[in-house]
């Protein structure tokens, strides 16, 4: 989870810091060795969320494509 968390910082900056919310599942195991892939996709904000937030669908993969973490993130719009 750390990985995603880092990805949205170096995105985002004082942005994430200071506001932004990520919500996670592990939905997979990871072993010793594996080699993870952070991914995030900008979303069109659901009725009723804020239009002044980015929101951000995250996942982090394994070497073979399978999916360890799934998530929903949002932040400050810039």
């Amino acid at each position: 989870m750390a990985l995603g968390w880092e990805m949205l910082l170096d995105a985002f900056g004082d942005r994430w810091l200071n506001g932004g919310h990520l919500s996670c599942t592990f939905v997979n195991l990871v072993c010793g060795g594996d080699e993870l892939t952070v991914n995030a996709t900008v979303k069109e904000p659901a009725e009723g969320d804020a239009d002044d937030r980015v929101h951000l669908d995250i996942s982090i993969e394994n070497q073979d494509g399978a999916k360890v973490i799934v998530g929903k993130a949002s932040v400050a719009a810039g």
